[in-house]
């Protein structure tokens, strides 16, 4: 198992900062909401079918959040988008009420950092038993274990050696029981 120990010159916030600068340099866009995070939005339609929103009403997306100013000319998620979200007063037409979840996920997505977390922060957490052991925990396990991957990864070398030096100390006591009861 490979372990990437870094050694940080600078503050977590610091880090985080550039770390985000250096992904933006290379394209990928934090902060943005543009007219692509809409239109493939997948919502029902007054029939009840599942279409794409569209790019006719994700140009209108845009238009009414540069209005309201949540976002400026370029896209960019301001204030006002953040706090409306978090009071759960995120405004939209009527027209666009029916896919308000959706909306709101990719603009929470949009609000979002890059998430990057201080490793020096992580709390050990204990096993609730009593949930562990519970019915409805079976019950979920039950459904989602035919789903679960599991993977394990080791040295191959160091199993082998092991298991060379389990045969080798096995064969030596099975010929010794063997030969001393050829004896008797």
């Amino acid at each position: 198992m490979n372990i990437l120990t870094v050694i940080a010159n600078e503050s977590y916030d610091e880090f985080a900062a550039a770390l985000q600068r250096e992904y933006q340099e290379e394209g990928i866009l934090f902060g943005v909401l543009d007219l692509a995070d809409f239109m493939e939005l997948v919502v029902p339609d007054e029939k009840g079918e599942k279409n794409a929103l569209g790019l006719e009403k994700a140009k209108k997306i845009i238009a009414f959040f540069r209005e309201r100013e949540y976002i400026d000319a370029m896209g960019k998620v301001q204030d006002n988008l953040r706090r409306d979200l978090k009071q759960g007063e995120l405004s939209l037409s009527e027209e666009l009420a029916s896919c308000r979840k959706e909306i709101e996920a990719i603009c929470r997505r949009a609000c979002g950092r890059l998430p990057i977390q201080d490793a020096r922060k992580r709390e050990k957490v204990e096993l609730n038993k009593e949930v562990y052991l519970s019915e409805d925990f079976k019950e979920l396990w039950d459904k989602i274990k035919w789903k679960t991957r599991y993977r394990v990864v080791f040295p191959r070398i160091n199993c082998w050696r092991s298991a060379a030096r389990r045969w080798r100390r096995s064969s030596r006591l099975l010929l010794r029981k063997s030969f001393r009861r050829g004896r008797k």
